[in-house]
């Protein structure tokens, strides 16, 4: 647990005290990033669609034996 509290300490005082960059975001690298957050979304979807589905089925297990 404070292995995991420690890095996203760095991590805020990195972005904190980060220099601008001035870099230029052309719309592919842009498109890039909104089909990988849209990916992980449907991911997730999946993931807990799957988990729910699975929990269901452990109870209605229960419930005929």
């Amino acid at each position: 647990m404070r292995k995991g509290l420690r890095g996203m300490g760095l991590l805020l005082v990195l972005c904190l005290f980060a220099a601008p960059a001035y870099a230029y975001i052309d719309p592919g690298t842009g498109s890039l990033v909104l089909q990988i957050v849209l990916g992980g979304l449907a991911g997730l979807a999946v993931g807990w669609r799957f988990l729910l589905r699975r929990a269901k089925e452990l109870i209605s297990r229960d419930r005929d034996a």
